[in-house]
C-alpha cells in the first residue's frame, strides 16, 4: 500500500475511533459533555439529546469502518470524513 493510501486509511480509522468514543461517551455520561457547551435539559430532554448524539456518532463511526473494510469502497471514506468535518465546522462557526 503506497504512503498516501496508508495515511488516508489511518486518518479515516482515527476519525472513526474518535467518533465511536464520543458516541459511547454521549451514551454513558452525557451531562458533562453537554455542560461544556452550555446545554441543559431535564431528564426527557437529556434522553433525546443522548439518543441523538450517541446514535449519530456511533452510526458514522461504524459506516467509516465498513467503508475502510473494502478497497472498492475505501475511496469514499476520505470524502465522507471531509464533508462531515467541514459541515460541523461551518455549522459551529455560523
Amino acid at each position: 500500500m503506497p504512503t498516501r493510501e496508508k495515511l488516508e486509511h489511518a486518518f479515516v480509522g482515527l476519525t472513526g475511533l474518535i467518533l465511536l468514543a464520543a458516541g459511547i461517551a454521549y451514551l454513558l455520561v452525557p451531562q458533562p459533555l453537554f455542560d461544556q457547551v452550555g446545554i441543559t435539559a431535564g431528564s426527557e430532554g437529556m434522553a433525546d439529546l443522548r439518543t441523538t448524539y450517541a446514535s449519530g456518532h456511533v452510526a458514522v463511526a461504524l459506516f467509516l469502518v465498513w467503508l475502510r473494510s473494502n478497497k472498492a469502497r475505501r475511496s469514499l471514506a476520505l470524502p465522507l470524513v471531509f464533508i462531515l468535518l467541514a459541515t460541523v465546522s461551518l455549522a459551529r462557526g455560523y
